[in-house]
């Protein structure tokens, strides 16, 4: 095991942990097995995959110089053990970790749960949660993918070496980014933003009333799967229409909670979506290397009733590919720690009212040795300043995993429920129908509700 000297965080490392100070701010992730590891398996893959990786035997430092990870003195992952009592304990479990702060100053920056089967063998789930600042969806599937691959052949080594510790995201941006040119975009930027905030803020006083933020902060999770046909057809129909999934998705999510939650009203709505930045850094880094090498984009669009459903996922398409061509991805990851600590600050506006990470498919293997995978969950903490219905999707062979995430505070189960099913029911219909689906019929109402 090589030493390593402290490292400083990253911009988006940084928000992640100013965030874990106020609130926890986990990604938790559950692996569903029809027959799992013994505890002992799992223990030794657990010790086995700390020892390779370097992230997972850091924790959080600060000195005059600022936040930093260091690697001496971190404990070994903390494993809890309990039976599994039915198909649903790992949903109580999960909402456990999403709602439960790490030791991020005494590390390590992850914990595990083992759902075991009381009879000794039966279906299992293993539940991790990671501080926000090692992980992402590229680094976490593969890592979930070594953990099982450890606890099938415990003599198994690691696919990348045990110094595989990269620097900070914003010291492998494009060399225009960098530097003088980097500092002179980003000014450029950040001013855009800030006139796109202010007159966000305008028109929001002659729209529909928004939600408060909530002084406390309790998540709850909503799993939905989509079937294999709607799937087909809206893959088929953006192909059709050279709208990505991940902007299909964007939109359905925004029309349920346009029209659930401010009645289709006319007004500009916010979603931040998310883009993985590992294949565009210098040198690139690979999902086989654990951190969080991402950009978090807001992206609003203009919403009135004479839109339809393809319309509003072309204007997001639109808003994502101008963002590409210029380099916007590169300039929002460098100032994110700017942005979420404004955010933490001032706590008068919400972030955005949406939020979607889109993974595309999903790459754990069907099997490891006698571990057979019946599938992956994963959700982020949120945020009272952040978004009031948020959801982590991927393709899981021919079907879409859906993962919603609500604050308590926002809403009960009955309306995120309703929510769900307005966002399958959406996209079943934009798929099936070929044409752009008005997007202003009322749903139908949530039960109980005046």
């Amino acid at each position: 095991m090589k030493p390593h000297r402290p490292r400083a965080l990253g911009s988006f490392e940084s928000a992640a942990a100013l965030t874990h100070d106020r609130w926890p701010f986990l990604a938790v992730a559950v692996v569903r097995l029809e027959r799992g590891p013994t505890d002992e398996q799992l223990r030794r893959a657990l010790d086995a995959m700390q020892a390779e990786t370097p992230l997972l035997r850091a924790h959080v430092a600060r000195d005059r110089a600022g936040l930093h990870f260091s690697f001496d003195g971190t404990p070994n992952i903390p494993l809890e053990v309990r039976d599994r009592r039915d198909e649903g304990a790992w949903q109580a479990v999960a909402e456990s970790e999403l709602n439960g702060r790490l030791d991020a100053e005494r590390g390590p920056l992850v914990r595990a749960h083992h759902l075991r089967p009381r009879s000794g063998e039966g279906p299992a789930e293993i539940v991790l949660a990671f501080h926000h600042a090692i992980i992402d969806a590229a680094s976490g599937q593969h890592w979930v993918s070594e953990l099982l691959r450890h606890c099938a052949d415990p003599g198994s080594s690691a696919v990348v070496a045990a110094d595989g510790l990269p620097p900070p995201t914003d010291a492998l941006l494009p060399r225009g980014f960098r530097g003088l040119p980097g500092s002179l975009r980003r000014a450029g930027y950040l001013a855009r933003e800030l006139r796109t905030e202010l007159a966000f803020r305008i028109r929001s006083r002659r729209g529909p009333a928004r939600p408060a933020i909530p002084a406390t902060r309790n998540c709850r999770i909503l799993p939905r799967e989509m079937g294999p046909v709607p799937t087909a057809e809206l893959i088929a129909e953006g192909r059709r229409r050279r709208v990505t999934v991940n902007s299909a998705l964007n939109a359905a999510l925004t029309v349920a909670v346009w029209r659930r939650r401010y009645g289709a009203k006319p007004m500009t709505f916010r979603s931040l979506a998310f883009v993985d930045l590992r294949p565009y850094l210098k040198p690139e880094v690979p999902p086989t290397t654990l951190g969080c090498h991402i950009a978090m984009m807001r992206c609003a669009v203009e919403l009135h009733t004479g839109l339809g459903f393809w319309d509003i996922a072309g204007a997001f398409q639109h808003r994502l590919d101008r963002s590409a061509r210029r380099g916007e991805k590169f300039l929002a990851t460098s100032l994110t720690r700017c942005v979420m600590g404004a955010a933490l600050h001032e706590r008068s506006f919400r972030m955005a009212e949406t939020a979607l990470s889109y993974s595309g498919a999903l790459r754990l293997a069907p099997a490891y040795g006698p571990f057979r995978v019946r599938g992956l969950h994963a959700f982020v903490s949120d945020i009272p300043v952040g978004p009031e219905f948020t959801a982590l999707a991927r393709l899981d062979g021919d079907h879409i995993q859906w993962d919603f995430l609500y604050l308590a505070e926002d809403m009960d189960r009955g309306e995120a429920e309703m929510l769900a099913d307005d966002v399958l029911r959406i996209i079943e219909d934009a798929g099936r129908s070929g044409h752009s689906v008005k997007v202003i019929d009322r749903p139908r109402p949530v039960e109980g509700a005046a």
